[in-house]
Parts: structure tokens; C-alpha cells; sequence
């Protein structure tokens, strides 16, 4: 019984997320599965889970693939990943990738601003081009993102907790913020939102 009942799931899993590889996974298929996190169309309405829409296809694919192989730090999206094809993650990496990308409004500390604009240019603008406003392959859109999953990413990030994206010159750069830089650059990132 319980054999035949994990079959039946394992079963009906496969023909909602076409992990068979028979076919690709449908938009609705996708929203219904990722919306509940990160929003409508990849939208989020929810500070601590990242808006994913309009994000570079390829970064999308190299988190999927990290939170897949739990280098990432993120029970709930390692286990979301886990059993999914390489096809399945390729097209939610996709669609994203062909949404709009919406800033999110929140409210900043001008100061902050200034300083996070001064950290940015000294350490970030070299790969977040136009003040992280720019998305480029391996380069997620960082202004107007959400300021506490920022603010998480960072510290991740600056800790080796989150490691980047192999031979892509980053590790480095992000690993020479201090404590006291990560407040002002998720300020400066934030504020692109209320523009």
C-alpha cells in the first residue's frame, strides 16, 4: 500500500513538473508551483524572498543549480529542487528571464544611499553596472530588490556562505565588505526602488 501510494505521488509529480523530460514545463505550471514565494510572475510581494523576474536566465539556472546541489544555503529551495531535471530548471530559468522586472518599493536612509553609491562604485560597478540596475548573464538586477533578502544575500556572500559563480573574478570583491558595509549597499540597492 505504501509502495503503490509513493509510486502514485512520484507519478503525478512527474506529470505536474514534467521531470519525465516529455515536456516542457508550462507557464501556469510554473507560476502555480513558484508564486506562492516569489509573486506573480516572479514578483514578489514578500520582503524576505527575492523578486526573480527579469533576471538574467543564466544566473537563475546557476542558483537553481546551487540551492540543487546545496552549496546555497536554503533548506526549503534545496528541496524544492531536488529530483528536478536539468530541462525543468532551464525552463523556470526562462520564464523568469522573459518577465518584467519590478523594483520594489521601500523606504531607505538617504545617507545610507550615499554611502552604499560610494561602496558600490569602489567594489560592485564593474560587474552590477548602472548603479546594479543592469542585468548581464552570471549579473542579477540588484536595484530595487528586496532590502532584508539583500541585506541575507550579502551577508552570505561577504561570510563564503553563498559562494559565487566559478571564474567569474567576484569572490574577492565581495569578500572585502565589512559589517558596516552590507547596511549602506542594501540601502543604495533599495532605493532604486521608490525612483
Amino acid at each position: 500500500m505504501v509502495r503503490r501510494t509513493v509510486a502514485l505521488l512520484w507519478l503525478a509529480a512527474a506529470l505536474l513538473f514534467g521531470t519525465t523530460g516529455a515536456h516542457a514545463l508550462e507557464p501556469q505550471t510554473i507560476e502555480a508551483t513558484c508564486s506562492g514565494c516569489h509573486g506573480p510572475q516572479g514578483v514578489s510581494m514578500v520582503p524576505n524572498f527575492p523578486s526573480i523576474a527579469g533576471q538574467p536566465a543564466d544566473f537563475i539556472m546557476y542558483t537553481l543549480k546551487a540551492y540543487q546541489k546545496g552549496v546555497w544555503p536554503a533548506q526549503m529551495m534545496t528541496s524544492f529542487v531536488q529530483g528536478r531535471s536539468e530541462a525543468d530548471l532551464r525552463d523556470m530559468a526562462e520564464y523568469y528571464s522573459e518577465q518584467d522586472w519590478v523594483p520594489r518599493p521601500q523606504e531607505t536612509e538617504p545617507e545610507l544611499v550615499k554611502q552604499g553609491k560610494r561602496i558600490h562604485e569602489a567594489l560592485c560597478q564593474k560587474c552590477h553596472r548602472a548603479g546594479g540596475r543592469e542585468p548581464a548573464d552570471y549579473e542579477p538586477i540588484l536595484a530595487g530588490q528586496w532590502m532584508p533578502y539583500l541585506r541575507r544575500a550579502l551577508e552570505e556572500y561577504a561570510a563564503g556562505e553563498r559562494p559565487m559563480v566559478k571564474g567569474r573574478g567576484k569572490g574577492p570583491k565581495i569578500r572585502q565588505l565589512t559589517e558596516e558595509d552590507i547596511e549602506p549597499l542594501v540601502h543604495f540597492y533599495g532605493s532604486a526602488g521608490a525612483q
